[in-house]
């Protein structure tokens, strides 16, 4: 899947939704498990131990972090909310780069940061979006509406200095397992998150009070609920470190 989804990013005009598509692979895959320092994906459970496969980790590395941003004859494309990447446009000598705090920062920005040309910049706007999404170029609103599940296109002269901010609205929801509907997972935006447990081993799958989940103050993502009557707190999975954690919850019932 992750081999099929990298091709399918690089097609020759794809829609934005191909992104999304087999999106809870792309989600646990990219989103969910590499935004942070740690990285990794399940592989298995055996006796109380999660098995994480690094050489996972390694693939989802190599096969999306060259389509991230990328420029070609048509202009830049940017696929991927990720920090630091850079993509330079040699038929012209422009070049461009993203920064962003994503997930804790709801948005991305881009800066040229040299060269000068006339091009296409192609932004996508996640079909997860809880709205439509805002946009700014050096610091003037542009005009909407900005639909999740589309890209938004900005065709204009580039500078050096020209800047281009972008809001990525998230929300809260509960994400259904196919065959057990009460069983469910905690994701804001496309990010899941995980209950921490601390030395706690093992227990019957909890049962999460959805009303209780609220977003603690403060820049990275952080949740209280109550599950099981009990407080726990809720981060995204790929900084759940050292400890027993929970991701799945039953939900529906008293909790």
């Amino acid at each position: 899947m992750l081999a099929l989804a990298a091709l399918l990013f690089v097609a020759a005009a794809p829609p934005a939704a191909y992104v999304d598509t087999g999106s809870a692979h792309v989600r646990l895959g990219i989103t969910s498990w590499c935004w942070d320092t740690r990285c990794g994906a399940p592989l298995g459970r055996t006796g109380q131990r999660v098995l994480v496969s690094r050489g996972t980790a390694v693939r989802v590395e190599l096969k999306f972090e060259p389509v991230a941003v990328t420029a070609n004859v048509a202009g830049a494309r940017v696929r991927l909310m990720t920090h630091g990447r850079e993509v330079s446009w040699t038929a012209t000598g422009v070049t461009i780069r993203q920064s962003t705090g994503f997930p804790d920062e709801p948005a991305t920005h881009l800066r040229v940061v040299s060269g000068s040309a006339r091009m296409a910049v192609r932004i996508r706007l996640p079909g997860w979006l809880a709205g439509p999404a805002r946009a700014w170029v050096n610091g003037e609103p542009l005009p909407g509406p900005h639909t999740p599940g589309t890209w938004l296109v900005i065709e204009r002269q580039w500078r050096p200095g020209d800047r281009v901010d972008v809001s990525l609205p998230m929300t809260l929801a509960l994400n259904r397992t196919p065959d057990e509907p009460a069983v469910q997972a905690v994701t804001y935006g496309p990010v899941v998150l995980s209950g921490g447990y601390g030395g706690v081993e093992s227990m019957f799958m909890p049962g999460l009070n959805p009303g209780s989940v609220t977003r603690v103050p403060g820049r990275r993502l952080r949740f209280q609920a109550t599950a099981n009557g009990r407080p726990v707190t809720l981060i995204p999975i790929a900084r759940m470190q050292h400890q027993h954690y929970n991701v799945y919850w039953r939900v529906g019932r008293s909790s």
